[in-house]
């Protein structure tokens, strides 16, 4: 089944106040995505994380790569925004759980600007096998967004913002 179709089969799925956003986010997103893989995991993200706080933009090409997303869960804190952020990438040859990893990257990989909340943290990247994004594309996606919200928890426990704004 092709993007295209599955997204029509998700379509009815969709609550009638979620549709407009997540149309928006898809006409958006799609013409950005680069392969098959892109273009199969970005309706499954929109629709997973549509009721967080999150951004999903293509970034730029890793080696061996078919999917390159950033995905960012934000919230705004008393001192200013907090961030998690995750680089989604997938590869032939990923073995199930077991080479399916979120790592983070070295230190001196790291983009974030000095002074911004996220720039002493880690940055993580989520790797998932092509051919479980190629056939399961909303299990991919569930995969996502867990290694999404542990990395949000992991800023939640470090730095408690009781004052948070909604």
């Amino acid at each position: 089944m092709d993007s295209e179709e599955w997204v029509e089969g998700l379509r009815p799925w969709l609550r009638a106040e979620h549709a407009p956003s997540f149309e928006a986010a898809l006409e958006w997103l799609w013409p950005r995505c680069r392969t098959d893989e892109e273009r199969s995991l970005a309706p499954a993200l929109l629709l997973l994380l549509s009721p967080l706080n999150a951004l999903v933009v293509p970034c730029r090409p890793a080696a061996g790569s078919c999917v390159n997303f950033q995905v960012t869960l934000s919230r705004q804190g008393v001192a200013g925004p907090e961030r998690a952020r995750l680089t989604v990438r997938a590869e032939s040859g990923v073995q199930g759980f077991r080479r399916s990893r979120v790592q983070a990257d070295s230190p001196e990989r790291l983009n974030a600007r000095p002074g911004t909340r996220e720039a002493g943290g880690p940055r993580l990247t989520l790797w998932l096998d092509e051919a479980a994004v190629a056939d399961d594309p909303l299990g991919s996606a569930a995969r996502v967004q867990g290694a999404l919200l542990d990395a949000a928890g992991e800023i939640i426990r470090r730095k408690p913002d009781r004052g948070a704004r909604t």
